[in-house]
């Protein structure tokens, strides 16, 4: 018997259009019928979102526990060694990057299981590419730590590393402490680096600036950031 692989099938971002998605995507979806996801009721809303003929009760939906992703890998693999597909579905954008289907990704290979990534949105990737800051060399840091203390201290070190290295950096936050974030980093980030914040991406609140750190102490335009995801990109571009 001829055994399954994993899909690697992108969500899209915020909420927003199922026409962001390829029509190669849109096909996997309606052709796959077992998905893991990370909230079973948000991925049956965007499968019936995708236009699908079958009835959202065909499909099999398989959640992860954030705690715990491969705890659901025995029941995947049987599924698989039966010669059954499975899509891997983010919350949004593409799966498996900052994402607990990672774990999952890495015990398929591990199973000599045929991984099958698709193209679609992702958050850092946009964000970077809109910031003009240099893509020859960069680190995607997921979030930064949460108590000011520690965050304050992880900006001065990466301040520091960004001298040496010259790398640009990106992290992430959510909404409620974004404030918070960018008062840490107009207090210990010098004037002449940049940074761009990228929030709200395809969505109809979609934030995106590039400004130096002398710059955005002048801006008071960031009150957006209150209600949206956003990525950071920081950089000594200038």
């Amino acid at each position: 018997m001829i055994q399954g692989k994993i899909y690697l099938v992108p969500v899209p971002l915020g909420g927003s259009s199922m026409e962001v998605l390829s029509a190669k995507v849109i096909a996997m979806i309606h052709q796959l019928d077992t998905f893991v996801v990370e909230n079973a009721k948000t991925a049956r809303q965007l499968i019936k979102a995708s236009g699908t003929a079958k009835a959202i009760s065909q499909y099999q939906i398989v959640e992860i526990d954030r705690n715990s992703p491969l705890a659901v890998w025995p029941e995947l693999y049987s599924l698989i060694k039966e010669g059954k597909d499975v899509g891997l579905m983010s919350e949004a954008g593409m799966p498996a990057i900052a994402d607990p289907g990672s774990e999952l990704v890495a015990q398929a290979h591990i199973n000599r299981v045929q991984v099958v990534p698709l193209s679609g949105p992702n958050s850092m990737m946009m964000a970077l590419m809109a910031s003009g800051l240099p893509g020859q060399s960069f680190c995607f840091l997921g979030y930064l730590p949460a108590k000011k203390d520690a965050l304050r201290q992880k900006i001065v070190s990466l301040v520091n590393e960004i001298r040496l290295n010259k790398r640009t950096y990106l992290f992430m936050e959510t909404p409620y402490r974004n404030t918070q974030m960018m008062e840490m980093l107009l207090g210990h980030v010098p004037d002449q680096f940049t940074l761009c914040v990228a929030a709200g991406l395809e969505t109809d609140k979609e934030y995106i600036h590039t400004y130096t750190i002398k710059q955005w102490k002048k801006t008071n335009d960031f009150n957006l950031l209150e209600d949206n995801p956003a990525i950071f990109v920081l950089a000594a571009m200038y």
